[in-house]
């Protein structure tokens, strides 16, 4: 293969990284769960939400929607969990933020509902290593990649997307810890 080629498709291949990586994680409804097009379509408007200052009636409206689920909608109070830690996370606020993807991992577990753990432990590296707490963010990507793993759903755009937070989370550590030596 000539160079011009090889070029090529190392242009290709990087265009192709990048399109996976803006990949928006598709949500997966377990299949004991019924989908709900008006909580649906509220999430989807609070989503739009999250990086608004002015939050306080959304949190509200959001805390009142998870009260009023009954125990078996774990999908949405997991969901709607991560939705709550997301905003805390938008608006600088890491405390608030864990203790809402802490929640959304309760619920996950207690449901034994792989995907969501994965997602939660994503969401809780994501939250420490914006705290700069890298060994911990490191060990949560790693729990999100078992659980995406073990979860039986193959979703390359999410096992992307955590391995690369993780390659983050470690590199980060080496940095720190040559910076302490």
């Amino acid at each position: 293969i000539s160079n011009s080629w090889k070029m090529k498709i190392k242009i290709f291949s990087c265009i192709l990284f990048l399109i996976c990586c803006n990949y928006v994680l598709a949500d997966r409804l377990p299949p004991d769960q019924k989908q709900n097009p008006a909580i649906e379509a509220r999430i989807n408007k609070w989503y739009a939400d999250t990086k608004n200052e002015a939050l306080s009636k959304t949190i509200y409206e959001l805390l009142l929607v998870v009260d009023s689920l009954k125990d078996d909608q774990y999908y949405y109070k997991e969901k709607l969990y991560n939705l709550l830690g997301t905003i805390y996370l938008n608006i600088d606020q890491p405390d608030k933020s864990a203790k809402y993807y802490y929640e959304q991992l309760r619920v996950s577990k207690e449901h034994d509902y792989k995907y969501g753990m994965a997602n939660a432990y994503y969401n809780l590296g994501i939250n420490y290593l914006r705290c700069d707490q890298y060994k911990r963010a490191e060990q949560f990507y790693q729990q999100s990649l078992y659980f995406l793993k073990t979860s039986g759903i193959v979703d390359n755009s999410f096992t992307i997307r955590s391995s690369i937070e993780l390659s983050k989370a470690e590199f980060y550590q080496k940095v720190y810890w040559k910076a302490e030596k």
